[in-house]
């Protein structure tokens, strides 16, 4: 994994606070970033070989969680994507309602499957997840994938908010 992301505010604070150092200080400081570099990949490893236990174990978010650590690292997907979808073909409805999602606007390294996506969203939705009623109303008043209608819209946004989806509120 990269410490890009992390690069630009340690060299900031870097930069801010070395000249006051005194030589040896600044010896030590460098020692320190270095470690604390070095123990950061240690816990984002163990991280990833947990999440990538519980995404085997069929847990869908943690197959979530995997596959956008290992986008982001530039690493292969594959591993993560199948976890996801056994998760999603298993019956968990989180997975049902991310590769809903991802299919239905090809987005995580997945085709565009608008039909696929939609009916693993409404199988998500008749179950009571909240999010996939959002997605799918929001889908449904904008004409996202889907033709425009709303009298969809107001039903899955209404099933959203019922299930405790606030942000739903806003879009009726």
């Amino acid at each position: 994994m990269s410490l890009r992301p992390y690069a630009v505010p340690l060299l900031i604070s870097l930069a801010l606070f070395l000249p006051a150092c005194s030589d040896s200080s600044k010896e030590d400081l460098v020692k320190a970033v270095e470690k604390g570099s070095d123990q950061l990949l240690s816990m984002q490893q163990q991280s990833v070989e947990k999440l990538q236990e519980l995404a085997q174990e069929g847990t869908a978010m943690a197959a979530d969680a995997a596959l956008e650590l290992s986008r982001r690292a530039g690493q292969g997907t594959a591993d993560f994507k199948k976890w996801l979808e056994q998760a999603a073909e298993g019956g968990a409805l989180e997975g049902k309602f991310l590769l809903g999602k991802y299919r239905l606007h090809g987005i995580a390294g997945y085709a565009k499957d608008a039909e696929a996506g939609r009916a693993m969203l409404e199988e998500a939705a008749a179950a009571g997840h909240a999010e996939a009623a959002f997605t799918l109303g929001i889908a449904y008043k904008y004409g996202l994938e889907v033709p425009e209608d709303a009298a969809k819209a107001t039903s899955y946004l209404q099933q959203a908010l019922d299930n405790g989806f606030s942000a739903a509120a806003d879009e009726l």
